[in-house]
């Protein structure tokens, strides 16, 4: 069967004959996919794959790496193996941690290889099933705005090229069993003690039940949805370059302009605030107090902007040149003093 969306055009798209690129092969369905992909393209970059060792599952760790050797020495592609066996300990009262430890491991050593190689781009094999899987996952535990967003095709500031994001995994499947391939299988991707396989074997095969397009639909819909928070993030951006004013570590911005902004506007602004003075997210309770602080226009008003900081009305007097007083209200995040 075609393709639904071809990634080697998007491939091609950034990257050219001569350039290489790095691909994350874990030896599972994804990646094993990506890596057959690449070896057909006419005019293919040349490949460098990496691989990491957990060595989490004992003797299936190893024979991973065993089937990703092979797989690159048959094509006499150039293989980096990250073998973390014996300097890998984690608890099993610590997995909670273990996928997001192992996550920032694979970066790490796919940008190390990267940079060795002076490749181009770092391919990893992130397909439609992970985009929709992410978005409910960050839906059920609560999320800002920026947990809704689509994956990107490219995220040029870490290099990183996802060409799969419109394939599903049925498709990968399809193909691969089409063309007589084998790949590995990760028993622990079926383990419903991770949130993330309960959604995939409980929750996905309910909404294509009730929508048989139900993949394709929604990750439409997150691509709409995407964009919706693009066009956010550009308004935010452009109203904070214009309004806001930076003092040590103390911020401000005028009460009026803020007022006059769309309500939706206004959250985003004090959301934005709030996690670049916490590093958190503003809890709803807390917005609508604050907003209705703001919307009493008082000077000498404050109310508590999170940990150790105030958000304070203050009034200003700026004499006009035509004589008499212009009274100017801002608003001020600074740090409590006791």
């Amino acid at each position: 069967m075609p393709l639904s969306n071809s990634p080697q055009e998007k491939i091609s798209a950034l990257v050219k004959t001569n350039d290489t690129v790095v691909l994350g092969l874990s030896g599972g369905p994804d990646s094993v996919f990506l890596f057959h992909l690449l070896l057909k393209m006419p005019n293919a970059p040349r490949l460098v794959a990496a691989h990491v060792n957990y060595g989490l599952r004992g003797r299936k760790s190893l024979q991973d790496r065993l089937f990703v050797e092979k797989l690159c020495a048959g094509r006499k592609v150039p293989l980096e193996i990250l073998d973390l066996e014996k300097t890998f300990v984690q608890k099993k009262s610590e997995s909670g941690n273990l996928e997001e430890k192992c996550r920032q491991i694979r970066y790490l050593f796919l940008e190390e290889v990267r940079r060795r190689h002076h490749a181009k781009a770092i391919l990893v094999a992130h397909q439609l099933n992970d985009q929709l899987e992410t978005f409910l996952l960050n839906l059920t535990r609560g999320s800002s705005l920026k947990g809704f967003r689509a994956m990107r095709d490219y995220d040029p500031k870490r290099h990183l090229l996802r060409p799969l994001l419109e394939i599903s995994k049925q498709e990968i499947l399809d193909w691969l069993k089409k063309h007589r391939l084998s790949w590995r299988i990760d028993q622990s991707n079926f383990s419903e003690k991770f949130s993330r396989n309960l959604i995939r074997s409980q929750v996905m095969p309910v909404l294509e039940k009730i929508n048989p397009a139900f993949l394709r639909t929604a990750g439409n819909s997150l691509l709409d949805l995407t964009e919706n928070l693009k066009l956010a993030e550009n308004l935010l951006n452009g109203w904070l370059e214009k309004n806001l004013a930076t003092d040590g570590k103390k911020l401000s911005f005028p009460l009026d302009d803020f007022l006059r902004q769309p309500d939706i506007l206004q959250k985003h602004i004090l959301r934005e605030l709030y996690g670049r003075l916490h590093g958190g997210s503003l809890t709803r309770p807390a917005l609508k107090e604050i907003l209705l602080t703001l919307g009493k226009k008082q000077a000498g008003l404050r109310k508590e902007f999170g940990p150790g900081t105030w958000l304070k009305i203050i009034r200003l007097q700026n004499i006009r040149q035509t004589g008499g007083t212009d009274n100017k209200r801002i608003v001020v995040l600074e740090r409590k003093f006791n």
